[in-house]
Formats: C-alpha cells, sequence, structure tokens
C-alpha cells in the first residue's frame, strides 16, 4: 500500500472547481486512510447481522449497540475481503495493472462470492476475461451492486483525485460488473476521493 499511496502523492492535488493546486502530507493520508478502512470495518461487522431482513420493508425493531469485539467478522465480509485481493493487484503490478492482471488475480481467488462477483470470478477461470467477465453477454449479474460495495479502496488510494480513482475502477469494476454496476462503484469511490 505504501508504494501505492507514494505514487499517488506524487500527483498534485488539483481542485477544479477552485483552480487551486493543494498537497496533502503523507501523515494526514495515513491516518484518514486507517480512519476509512476502520469506518469501513465497523458498519460492515455492525451491518452484517441485519443484511437482508428489510428487503421490501423497514426494519422496525432496535438496532443492537456497537460492541467493538465485533470488528473481527470484518474480515468474513466480502466488502473487506474483495478489496484485499484488489490491494494486493496493486502492490504486485502497480498502478498501470491491466484489466487481464486484475482478472487473473481475482479469478485465482479461494473464498465464498455471490451474484456478480461469483459469475465474474466463474468467467475468468473459463477464459472469459475483463471487461467481458463483466459484460451483460456473460455475466447475468452486470448492474449488480457488487462492485459499488468493494469500490472504497479505490477512492482511499486517491485522496482528491476522482479521476485517478475512475481509472482504477474501470480496470477493476469490469471484472464483474458494467454499466450501472460500475458507475455506483465509481460514484462510492469518488466520495471517498474527495472526503
Amino acid at each position: 500500500m505504501l508504494r501505492i499511496t507514494a505514487g499517488l502523492l506524487g500527483l498534485l492535488i488539483v481542485s477544479p472547481a477552485f483552480a487551486e493546486t493543494r498537497t496533502l502530507p503523507v501523515e494526514v493520508y495515513l491516518d484518514k486512510a486507517k480512519g476509512a478502512w476502520a469506518g469501513q470495518m465497523i458498519g460492515v461487522s455492525q451491518g452484517a447481522k441485519y443484511e437482508f431482513q428489510s428487503n421490501g420493508k423497514p426494519i422496525t425493531g432496535g438496532i443492537d449497540p456497537w460492541a467493538p469485539v465485533r470488528v473481527a467478522g470484518a474480515i468474513d465480509q466480502d466488502d473487506c475481503y474483495v478489496e484485499m485481493t484488489f490491494l494486493k493487484s496493486l502492490e504486485d503490478h502497480g498502478l498501470g495493472i491491466t484489466p487481464a492482471q486484475a482478472g487473473l488475480d481475482f479469478g485465482a481467488s479461494q473464498y465464498e462470492l455471490w451474484h456478480a462477483n461469483k459469475f465474474g470470478r466463474n468467467n475468468i477461470r473459463a477464459g472469459i476475461l475483463p471487461p467481458l467477465s463483466g459484460h451483460p453477454t456473460y455475466n447475468a449479474h452486470a448492474d449488480d451492486i457488487d462492485f459499488q460495495i468493494e469500490a472504497d479502496l479505490f477512492g482511499i488510494l486517491s485522496p482528491g483525485l476522482p479521476q485517478e480513482s475512475n481509472k482504477l475502477c474501470e480496470v477493476f469494476g469490469h471484472i464483474m460488473n458494467y454499466g450501472d454496476g460500475v458507475y455506483g462503484g465509481m460514484f462510492v469511490s469518488g466520495m471517498y476521493a474527495a472526503a
């Protein structure tokens, strides 16, 4: 992660709305990145118990108070472990990673997957590489939210650089999604980059 961080921080952060150049000290960036990861881990481990309980209806009962011991469950959430595969791919191949490199790394994963992620990985294992592995012709779940729940990483790695996070989303998002399935991830990643 440090190699990627150093590479991205080596770029100037430009805010087109104000046409100003800003810099972000590495220690400030690392603090924000750790906070983003912690927030994501806390959110998925707190919310896991309620997943799929509100299909078509609100949860009207009480929500359990947060207990720090729950954060250990984040490692079992696809929101986190898929991103760890993406991060490892970036560490191995750098920011110039190709869709094929990212896809093959994802295809080699052994953890449980569902919907667009599962179809994308199965496609890769069958020799259908990104971007086709996420295309509706080959992936019945191309518009699902799989990439949206995994795109946080690219905004975290691209502070103030939403165009850079979008480039990474183009590479990784098409592993399992296409169209709206990728655009949702770009939106989430862009919010992280802006924050």
